[in-house]
């Protein structure tokens, strides 16, 4: 090995030492000594994961004063005695995922909500899990249901542990009243990570079934959470386990506040959601969602007063509320846009659906100003705007849509250029017809418009010389979706589903000038701290091996009766009929070439090479 002799590479490395030894020092040992004192765990034994060996030794205490066989296992999967146990005992991911979405164009004010421990309230507050917490002393009677009818086949064999974690979080939320309610205080921080550490596949005692039981509680409360929203009156735009958008339906800012806080003052007192912990994130009017990686509108931003600039539109709309300026600024996340073809489609795309929030804002502010915000003249500003809309379809974005497309077509295109995206699983090749379908998909959503739209749609395509009823000009989403759960951001100490097709960055990173390397991150929707590449590589490999088991192992069916085929060799059911597998062949190959195409683009060849193999035997067998 050459020794370093580049002055300031030395200098570097000094720091770096140092920061880490402070880092230490200051924060780590610190950090470590609280835990150890509050758990009784010696500080070498915490190891690389603190809370979730505290938890491990927790729970191993509870169950064994509860009289529970209980097992530590390195390995994802409980130690059942058998090795191959682990290839079949595993969640279905898919199974898990709960998410409300309801498209279209919401020209009221709509709040942001993020919500976090649900699965606390989910122990504690539910109806069901009072039926654990009255039998978690019945384990002697053998012909005791435990399930009590909330879960089936082997969920049964977890109600009982079910009940002792939920005196464990019990312990957990008296530790953290007596420390007085304190965020840096270890029961809150368990609390806070709770889930994680149960979904997480390496603590030592994991188990998929009892993650799954634990899931089904959650739902259940997420269900009666978003209908307590809609007692309050809300329409609920979207809802998923970690953030749920609601139309208030109220115009001004100010009303909407006060909207937001009564209902969720009204929350913290009920018995099912007192233990969610749920807060405003977000402020948005004129609101166009359809789906939650497509949406955008006029977000109501916080600023200081030397903050804003003098070329926004906004700084004629500033709202105070408090000591906090709001301004309100157009946003736009939309991800099929990347899949248009050059920057002046994706440059036009921006413009339309922007001006199609915009104007209606501004025509909405200007006629709520000449009426002096008097609630009896809400009707008349409906009107009023949904008729500008109207116009502004049916005139406006006519001429600029044709202006737009005539350009197109005189630019030309093929499918070479289509960019090559990790979701790309679409034969596009016409560039002025995606651009429109993508601009129509967005318009339709409001259905105050549903003509107009219909009218501008039929007169593009008769621009591009396509019949307007052909297949061609259904609109598809170009980018596919694999979603991978319970994603854990160490930064904002939330846990999200993420889909992988999205918001992956590949970032080059040059050492000394003289190589170049690449490292891929996918980055946390809310405060953009990275997630570990290698760990999502690695869960996606088990996945899709998982996947590959499973449809191995499926059941033939009769393609008549349904029934399932109890021999091996017959090649036809009972009646003659021929026989069908349960998860179909095109269905697994489209899954791997998705990830296939991913790991390409990401540059993960260990993921790459698992996909190569697994595609090349399906696809010829």
């Amino acid at each position: 090995m050459r020794p370093v002799t580049d002055s300031n590479a030395i200098r570097r490395g000094v720091q770096l030492c140092l920061e880490q030894y402070l880092a230490s020092v200051h924060v780590t040992l610190p950090y470590l000594v609280c835990l150890s004192k509050y758990s009784g765990i010696p500080i070498g034994n915490l190891g690389e994961d603190p809370l979730g060996r505290v938890f491990d030794v927790h729970f191993t205490q509870f169950l064994s004063k509860n009289k529970c066989v209980s097992w530590a296992s390195l390995d994802p999967f409980p130690d059942l005695g058998t090795e191959s146990s682990g290839l079949v005992h595993q969640d279905d991911d898919e199974s898990t995922i709960c998410i409300l979405r309801n498209k279209g164009v919401y020209r009221s004010i709509c709040v942001e909500l993020d919500v976090r421990r649900l699965l606390v309230a989910a122990l504690f507050n539910s109806e069901d899990s009072a039926i654990f917490g009255k039998r978690a002393n019945q384990l002697s009677d053998k012909h005791t249901d435990f399930g009590g009818g909330l879960f089936l086949g082997d969920e049964t064999s977890c109600s009982i542990a079910v009940a002792i974690f939920r005196q464990l979080l019990q312990k957990y939320l008296k530790d953290l009243s007596l420390d007085g309610d304190e965020e840096d205080s270890p029961a809150a921080e368990l609390l806070e990570h709770v889930y994680r550490i149960v979904a997480s596949p390496n603590t030592l005692l994991h188990d998929p079934t009892f993650h799954r039981c634990l899931q089904k509680l959650m739902r259940d409360v997420f269900l009666q959470l978003l209908s307590s929203l809609q007692t309050f009156g809300c329409l609920v735009v979207y809802g998923s386990f970690s953030r749920i958008v609601v139309c208030t339906k109220k115009v001004g800012l100010h009303a909407a506040k006060e909207y937001i806080d009564f209902i969720l003052s009204t929350l913290k007192q009920q018995d099912n959601t007192q233990h969610l912990h749920i807060r405003p994130n977000r402020v948005w009017s004129h609101y166009i969602f359809m789906d939650e990686y497509n949406y955008g509108g006029v977000e109501f931003q916080m600023r200081e007063e030397d903050e804003i600039s003098d070329e926004e539109f906004g700084k004629d709309y500033v709202t105070t509320i408090g000591s906090m300026l709001f301004v309100p600024t157009v946003v736009g996340h939309w991800n099929m846009k990347e899949y248009l073809t050059e920057d002046v489609s994706r440059a036009y795309f921006q413009t339309i659906i922007g001006r199609f929030s915009r104007e209606a804002f501004k025509k909405q502010m200007t006629l709520l100003s000449e009426c002096a915000n008097s609630v009896e003249k809400e009707e008349e500003i409906s009107s009023e705007i949904l008729k500008f809309v109207k116009r502004q379809v049916s005139v406006h974005f006519t001429n600029d849509l044709t202006r737009m497309l005539s350009e197109l077509i005189r630019e030309g295109g093929d499918a070479s250029s289509f960019p090559t995206l990790p979701g790309s699983h679409l034969p596009l090749s016409n560039p002025a017809l995606e651009f429109t379908k993508t601009i129509m998909s967005i318009l339709e959503l409001d259905e105050d418009v549903q003509h107009e739209s219909h009218v501008l749609r039929r007169s593009a395509l008769t621009q591009l010389g396509i019949r307007e009823y052909s297949q061609s000009t259904i609109f598809r989403n170009p980018c596919a979706e694999f979603i991978l759960t319970d994603l854990f951001c160490t930064e904002c100490v939330e846990t999200r589903d993420l889909n992988l097709c999205i918001g992956g960055v590949t970032i080059t990173e040059n050492d000394d000038g003289s190589s170049t390397a690449k490292k891929t991150e996918w980055l946390c929707d809310e405060c953009d701290n990275p997630y570990d590449a290698n760990e999502i590589e690695w869960r996606l490999i088990d996945l899709i091996q998982k996947e590959s088991v499973q449809f191995q192992l499926q059941d033939l069916r009769c393609t008549k009766t349904g029934k399932v085929a109890r021999g091996c060799l017959s090649k036809e059911s009972e009646c003659s009929a021929p026989w069908k597998p349960d998860i179909p062949n095109n269905k697994l190959v489209k899954r791997i070439k998705i990830l296939q195409n991913l790991a390409r683009f990401h540059g993960l060849n260990n993921l790459l090479e698992s996909c190569t193999g697994l595609l090349h035997n399906y696809t010829e067998s």
